[in-house]
């Protein structure tokens, strides 16, 4: 879990750097947020939430957590030195028998 503490726009308030790092499994960002004190929930924010050098890290298992909004989304890619996310609403399950 990476904290990525937000002001109420989703701007962080530190930027982490990675060095030569991997990752595997499910990576979290959380913002700290709880639905008390929710960030906007004007969406879609794009926002670089870390920076890296050396290869690319995989952000395919990376998610949002601690918005305190329901049912948000990250999309992260990793290009350039940077790590960017789109938060976005989550889609929706439907269970039908």
């Amino acid at each position: 879990t990476l904290a990525l503490p937000a002001s109420d726009d989703w701007t962080p308030s530190n930027t982490l750097t990675f060095a030569s790092c991997t990752f595997s499994g499910r990576t979290k960002v959380d913002f700290g947020r709880t639905a008390a004190d929710p960030l906007d929930g004007v969406l879609p924010k794009n926002l670089t939430v870390a920076y890296y050098t050396g290869a690319a890290p995989d952000v395919s298992g990376w998610k949002v957590i601690g918005s305190g909004i329901d049912n948000v989304a990250g999309v992260f890619t990793a290009s350039d030195g940077a790590i960017r996310m789109t938060a976005r609403r989550g889609g929706m399950v439907f269970s039908l028998r």
